[in-house]
């Protein structure tokens, strides 16, 4: 269950401190490691178990009838509440207020045994358990209920016949006060296209991604920036937010308004060499807890080579979908990343976007330390230049160029297009995943060269190259998507975090490239095998990753926004949707599996409209709805 930065872990209802992962969390700390319902003094245990929307509910057993109990989240708290007749109830309830690095047992080096003093108070509204970390932040949990909680030793143990009801409420620094999710629910849904098809697995699909981004929100409706993923990042990412951004901005725009604006505000204004910052560098995670703001540099860390071209990207794209006025308040951060992105080139011996080994290895969506190597295996040197990131590069300086051509950024953006070129491997007949300073390339099967078909940063001919290789059931392929890495590549793993997955994030901006150059057939087949894995998978959304050797199974985190996203982007390239000089163009990629396709109430360039696209006889038809202003729209068979 997760609300904004509030999420809580059960298994069968319960958590333990020898489950090493459960508890209640909020903002990087765990708060609660034990919470355990007892039904007559005996642990109970559910008979059954569902979650709706974003609740838990569970139903139990007793010697004298049922006991139903529902634990929704709160934006900053959970409330759960448990009926009964006849029966004694009681949840016992202890604290450890643990940094999520400690939990994850991601500390290294820097793993010290430490002890924590927790004090337990009677507040003015219930019992109230703080803690005051090594950054000098005061964390306390509020533990309102009713009966009233007992304090015995460091623990809370709460009684009651019939009735529990008991709210979790976590704070840091100053108090704030916990809302319940289904008001901004519903106006998140209003502000959602509606989306109908023939197709039931695209139907459910979209609407669990929906259900499953929502909970990601940072606080609907004042912010929707969308966090990471459930447990292990639940906080801002800089690419992450970037890509889900861009996946649901045809969509839902104002997820798209809301990050450019926060990572405006968040963006680099000094040099840094622990975090990494540099002016005009996107930030890469910010994180609020106590190891991240002393030991490690997670509380504002910058290392990541691909958010600042990709950030460009969004604001160019956002300005064409919404306006270009809509961009003028951060007119200061473009050009201060902009001026980062030249620098960083000019100063390259190459003209690439490349990095140096930081706090992570890798500093590409791919950012296992194991993720970039040679044919051999052999880890390739420093600097890397990722050949995904060039198109990053190349497609931020072209589109900010139409938006903002008094910057004259396109003679830039050509000479990194030209040398695309250094990656191109013979012996493979593909784009290699990389380069390093000493000449050496990953000339391997990867993804990576997928996203050269979304920034549109190849010929043609190239792009039926890359096809060519993503498709290849030998190397990349499988029936549930697309891998990470060939099967015939040194490293492989199908069950790895990068060498070997499948990611839908990935397979969905490929997609989205495949649709954009009008390699519908293969298109066709990719989005195929993305909804195979959702039904195989049988969750109610698609995880972070999974594994790339059939049957899939889940990895990572779940919810996660940029996987929550992926059907989005199906959606994109089968409406073939792109915005340009003040209209709306429909280029549609409508896979041989699709017979229809609705979707209501999409808002561009001020204005909402609505399209239905069908297939007949082979034929595609557009019914266009009729829009609230004057838009110019293109259809293009």
């Amino acid at each position: 269950m997760n609300a904004g930065r509030t999420f809580m872990v059960l298994q069968n209802g319960v958590a333990r401190p020898s489950d090493i992962y459960m508890g209640l969390y909020h903002r990087d700390t765990r708060y609660v490691s034990l919470y355990e319902l007892t039904i007559d003094g005996e642990a109970a245990v559910p008979v059954k178990s569902w979650k709706t929307t974003y609740s838990m509910h569970y139903v139990y057993e007793s010697s004298r009838g049922m006991v139903a109990r529902t634990i929704s989240p709160l934006y900053d708290g959970v409330y759960d509440l448990i009926r009964g007749e006849e029966v004694e109830l009681g949840m016992v309830i202890g604290m450890d207020f643990s940094d999520i690095f400690e939990v994850r047992d991601a500390l290294g080096n820097n793993k010290k045994p430490r002890m924590r003093t927790i004090d337990i108070s009677q507040g003015k509204r219930g019992v109230v358990a703080s803690y005051i970390g090594m950054d000098g932040v005061k964390r306390a949990l509020e533990i309102r209920s009713k009966p009233a909680p007992i304090i015995i030793d460091d623990k809370l143990k709460i009684k009651g016949r019939n009735r529990l009801s008991i709210r979790l409420l976590p704070t840091m620094g100053s108090s704030t006060l916990a809302i319940g999710v289904g008001g901004p629910y519903m106006e998140f849904l209003r502000i959602a296209p509606r989306i109908k098809s023939s197709n039931n697995a695209i139907n459910s699909l979209y609407m669990n991604s929906l259900i499953n981004i929502f909970t990601l929100l940072e606080a609907p409706p004042k912010s929707l920036f969308p966090l990471g993923g459930i447990p292990w990042f639940d906080c801002v990412f800089g690419r992450d937010s970037i890509i889900t951004a861009m996946q649901a901005l045809p969509l839902i725009p104002g997820i798209a308004e809301t990050v450019i604006h926060r990572l405006s505000e968040l963006i680099g204004r000094k040099y840094d060499t622990e975090t990494e910052e540099e002016p005009g560098k996107i930030i890469h995670e910010r994180r609020e807890g106590e190891i991240s703001g002393s030991i490690l540099p997670f509380r504002k860390y910058y290392g990541t080579i691909d958010a600042t071209p990709l950030y460009l990207v969004l604001v160019a794209k956002y300005a064409k979908q919404m306006g270009v006025f809509t961009i003028d308040s951060v007119r200061n951060s473009i050009e201060m990343a902009v001026q980062w992105l030249l620098n960083k080139l000019s100063n390259d011996k190459l003209g690439l976007l490349g990095y140096g080994k930081g706090a992570l290895s890798n500093q590409g969506w791919k950012d296992s330390w194991d993720s970039v190597f040679d044919s051999d295996g052999e880890l390739l040197g420093y600097p890397r230049y990722l050949v995904e990131v060039q198109g990053y590069t190349w497609e931020a300086l072209h589109l900010i160029n139409e938006v903002m051509p008094h910057l004259k950024l396109g003679e830039a953006a050509d000479n990194v297009k030209s040398k695309l070129g250094l990656f191109w491997s013979q012996r493979l007949g593909y784009f290699s995943e990389a380069i390093d300073g000493e000449g050496r390339s990953a000339d391997i099967y990867t993804s990576n060269p997928g996203h050269l078909l979304w920034s549109h940063a190849v010929s043609k001919g190239d792009a039926e190259k890359i096809a060519n290789a993503l498709m290849n059931e030998k190397s990349l392929f499988t029936e549930y998507g697309i891998k990470t890495l060939g099967f015939d590549q040194p490293r492989h793993d199908p069950n790895s975090y990068h060498n070997g997955s499948i990611w839908p994030h990935d397979n969905s901006i490929i997609l989205r490239g495949l649709a954009d150059y009008g390699l519908c057939s293969e298109f066709s087949r990719a989005a195929a095998a993305l909804l195979n894995a959702y039904r195989a998978l049988a969750l109610p959304g698609l995880p972070e990753l999974y594994s790339g050797s059939p049957p899939p199974r889940p990895m990572g985190n779940f919810p996660q926004s940029w996987s929550s996203g992926a059907v989005f982007m199906i959606i994109q390239g089968i409406l073939g949707i792109s915005v340009n000089d003040g209209g709306v163009t429909l280029k549609p990629c409508v896979p041989e599996w699709l017979d229809w396709i609705e979707v209501k109430n999409m808002r561009l360039l001020g204005s909402q409209f609505s399209v239905r696209i069908m297939r007949r006889g082979g034929d595609v038809e557009i019914i266009q709805g009729s829009p609230t202003r004057r838009l110019e729209i293109h259809i293009i068979s």
